[in-house]
């Protein structure tokens, strides 16, 4: 666990005290981000949100973030990281619904070459050419008629590929059926109980989907608010995290009331869990509050 953050060239410098449960509240441009991006740097695994970038590793643009133009300068006392769950889940999610569901079971993504559609695609466009070619000359030379019996082909193959792609879908999903039942329950603990039931919608028979989702009153929501995704987004990430991870949440707007009850839910996940927000929820057991706002008065 990370005890202590500190760097002198960070967006003007940070210096922040951790516990194992730590929220940090201030307004904005009260150096909340700035706490997060120090704890990214010192996993090693760059920074997020650099001038709108998702993540950020290459040195010459992490020189944004300092004051003197150099690369940041970070120091912890404690172990860093080994993972940063909330991160590996929410890219995952982005990648789309089978890599998603491979990283949420565990399994091993397939190889989608798509070598054959790639294929078609090209000929497509030889297709194209020999169109406008006859109706511009009115004949239809040799090596033209060969394209379009190329395409032909290609169009074949990159059927019969997407056909074996939905068939090696469909058994990745049957596998990770029980893996995803599983983690689903386990992710359902860090959810306040008031929102809904936690879900995670798995399944492929118009496409693959692998969507979180509220389940309350019979009606499941995929269409989630900001806050709660990112309630949802980070309960699957304490559900895969363990003793050396760190849970960062990202910064969402959230009433004071929702966020006392999130933060209880999370009290007994494992590894270390840092929470940013504007304002300060009542107090929470097991966690400590970190207020920025009253140490730049002091």
């Amino acid at each position: 666990m990370i005890s202590r953050v500190y760097s002198t060239n960070l967006k003007g410098g940070v210096q922040a005290d951790l516990t194992a449960r730590t929220l940090i509240v201030g307004p904005s441009a009260a150096g909340k981000s700035a706490i997060v991006q120090a704890l990214e740097l010192a996993a090693g695994l760059g920074a997020s949100d650099v001038q709108g970038r998702a993540t950020v590793r290459a040195v010459g643009r992490l020189s944004q973030l300092t004051a003197d133009g150099g690369p940041p300068d970070v120091e912890i006392v404690g172990p860093p990281p080994k993972r940063l769950p909330y991160r590996e889940v929410a890219d995952a999610l982005a990648a789309g619904p089978l890599a998603a569901l491979c990283h949420l079971a565990g399994l091993e993504p397939p190889h989608r070459g798509g070598e054959a559609r790639e294929r078609a695609e090209r000929i497509a466009i030889a297709r194209t050419v020999q169109d406008e070619w006859f109706r511009a000359h009115g004949e239809d030379p040799a090596w033209l008629r060969w394209y379009a019996a190329e395409w032909a082909k290609a169009g074949k193959a990159a059927e019969r590929e997407a056909k074996a792609h939905k068939r090696e879908a469909a058994q990745l999903f049957a596998e990770a059926k029980p893996k995803i039942k599983a983690l689903m329950a386990t992710a359902a603990r860090y959810v306040p109980a008031d929102l809904g039931q936690f879900v995670i919608a798995t399944g492929t028979s118009r496409k693959p989907r692998c969507d979180l989702g509220l389940l309350r009153d019979g009606r499941l929501r995929v269409a989630l608010s900001g806050a709660e995704w990112t309630i949802c987004v980070t309960a699957v990430a304490l559900a895969r995290a363990d003793d050396s991870s760190l849970t960062v949440p990202v910064d969402r707007a959230m009433d004071v009331d929702l966020l006392h009850r999130w933060l209880a839910a999370m009290t007994t996940a494992p590894g270390q869990i840092i929470v940013t927000a504007i304002d300060e929820p009542k107090r929470v057991a097991g966690w400590s509050v970190q207020d920025l706002a009253s140490e730049r008065q002091g």
